[in-house]
């Protein structure tokens, strides 16, 4: 199969993993079209895959490079470098080998297994907040909470309906949301987290079904999913890069406005 054919059904991947790496939905697919654009489509690798996803990491290792001098020093994540960040998504989410991970990054397994374990021990440091799910099944609501609760961090609550999770969020004002699509009283998770976002700005993470249906390139799609069934490992990935990518001004803790101070 050559590159060209392979494109389509390897996608949404590409996207998915260029927009955990950059935080950003518009500039992960920015990534990914400069990467595709500089193959060879008439190439016929080994493997399609592996190709595409090396030639995105070098696109997006290079994209790093270019704004690395815009970091904060005072970020308390920095801790973990892009090489660790690569090979933990790689990894836990888009579920490749060692060797593969290998292939993609250009380095050895030896220097993969190194990555995984620096990102393990460093991450659970760094990154434990407060956390709020808005879940409508009981079962899935609490095996989230029970793999956030391992990753170190505070659960402040699980939501069923659009009401308890904007009662929940304005209360508590967790850093993260994890948040599924459609909820017990037929509303939707966008409008539950639209309405928490007028009292403060959490990192929200989208929890669905159907992945591919929200992965097509819109501007307004989300940055960061979880396919529903979950891996452990997938999970726990996805809400490391999440807050890895928090703003270094702390927007999670900004105040309230003070016109919705007034009307609460």
């Amino acid at each position: 199969m050559s590159i060209a054919d392979a494109i389509e059904s390897h996608l949404p991947k590409l996207r998915r993993y260029a927009r955990a790496i950059t935080g950003s939905t518009k500039a992960g697919d920015d990534a990914v079209i400069t990467a595709i654009e500089g193959l060879d489509l008439t190439e016929v690798p080994e493997r399609a895959d592996l190709a595409l996803f090396a030639a995105l990491d070098k696109t997006l290792q290079d994209v790093f490079d270019d704004t690395a001098a815009q970091s904060s020093e005072d970020d308390p994540l920095s801790s973990l470098g892009l090489p660790e960040r690569r090979a933990l998504l790689l990894s836990a989410v888009e579920e490749f080998s060692t060797p593969d991970v290998a292939t993609i990054m250009g380095t050895y397994e030896e220097q993969v297994d190194a990555y995984l374990a620096d990102s393990e021990n460093k991450l659970i440091q760094d990154l434990a907040t407060d956390v709020l799910i808005i879940e409508d099944e009981p079962l899935i609501a609490a095996n989230l909470s029970r793999l956030v609760l391992a990753l170190g961090h505070t659960v402040v609550g699980v939501a069923q309906t659009m009401d308890e999770a904007v009662q929940l969020g304005s209360e508590h004002r967790p850093a993260l949301i994890l948040s599924d699509v459609k909820l017990a009283d037929e509303s939707l998770g966008y409008d539950a987290v639209a309405k928490i976002e007028a009292f403060y700005s959490p990192t929200t993470i989208y929890i669905t079904a159907y992945p591919e249906q929200l992965l097509q390139g819109a501007e307004t799609e989300p940055a960061y999913l979880i396919p529903k069934p979950f891996k452990p490992s997938y999970v726990k990935a996805v809400i490391e890069q999440a807050l890895l990518s928090v703003s270094k001004t702390g927007n999670a803790q900004k105040e309230m406005p003070a016109e919705v101070r007034r009307q609460s």
